[in-house]
């Protein structure tokens, strides 16, 4: 074999084991994303890649909580969400292969964290046609339904990442913006991302502590959640429902007028906190008077 064939190999030998080196560490990455809530609250949120495992973590701990109601905009017989739904851990999820575990903090009707577990196959994602240039990304549009939520996202191929904000896996790239609403005709939104940075820096020690919440704490099966954050939402109303009627009351002998009788809700004021909005819950809430 001459000495310019050895060559050869050698550069080829050498630029497939490159190629596998550098497939390898690209699948460590840290994202990092603006969060802004569907109260306008705003914060940044991590997306931490180790192979084929992620972690997603909001970083809105109860120091920056915010309030997106002015008093001046209160009108004694229509009820908003006005508190950020947090604490100090947030809101944080673990993805491997099989399945997607979400932990969601404290919300109103019940004193204690979601913690639970679904498939990650329920993820059926539509892919369309629609593209256009977010920043420097050539993205494509996708829209996905999942437990209550419609999620609209823009991902690019350019990165070829499956894992996204917090459930938003299995396409085949990076997601550089991302939406969810009630439905695709509602104007109110639950959450926007958008995509700040990519880059390969080590987060083990939040990656370990997240990955090992789950581990170490009981996490719930999907449908149990549903049991859960069902019963927790109509309880949370039967408690707002006497309030309001007592506060009703009060305001119209203050005011010299009758009481309203009535209370105006905003739209998802009792599930607005969730992720996964139980099936069925909207009705059963609304029967509730």
């Amino acid at each position: 074999m001459s000495l310019s064939n050895i060559y050869i190999m050698r550069y080829f030998f050498y630029s497939i084991l490159f190629f596998f080196f550098n497939l390898v560490k690209g699948q460590e990455y840290l994202l990092e994303y603006s969060f802004s809530d569907m109260l306008a609250n705003k914060s940044t949120a991590d997306l931490i890649i180790k192979g084929n495992e992620s972690v997603f973590k909001v970083n809105d701990g109860k120091n920056n909580q915010g309030d997106a109601l002015k008093q001046s905009e209160y009108k004694p017989n229509t009820l908003v969400l006005s508190r950020k739904n947090t604490d100090k851990l947030s809101a944080f999820s673990y993805t491997n292969q099989n399945e997607i575990f979400v932990r969601i903090p404290y919300v109103k009707g019940r004193e204690k964290e979601f913690v639970y577990k679904f498939n990650s196959e329920k993820l059926n994602w539509q892919i369309t046609n629609e593209t256009k240039q977010i920043n420097k990304y050539s993205c494509q549009k996708a829209t996905l339904q999942l437990h209550g939520r419609y999620y609209e996202v823009w991902f690019t191929t350019e990165i070829p990442i499956k894992f996204g904000p917090f459930r938003l896996n299995g396409l085949p790239g990076m997601i550089v913006e991302a939406r969810v609403s009630v439905d695709s005709d509602s104007f109110t939104t639950g959450g926007t991302w958008r995509l700040l940075s990519v880059s390969n820096k080590d987060n083990h020690e939040a990656f370990s502590f997240h990955k090992n919440f789950f581990v170490n704490n009981e996490v719930m099966t999907y449908s149990d959640y549903e049991k859960a954050a069902s019963e927790a939402m109509l309880e949370f109303k039967r408690k707002e429902l006497a309030q309001d009627a007592a506060f009703d009351a009060k305001w119209a002998k203050e005011h010299g007028t009758e009481p309203t009788g009535e209370m105006i809700y905003g739209k998802d004021y009792f599930t607005g906190y969730l992720f996964d909005i139980p099936e069925g819950i909207r009705e059963k809430l609304e029967k509730l008077n």
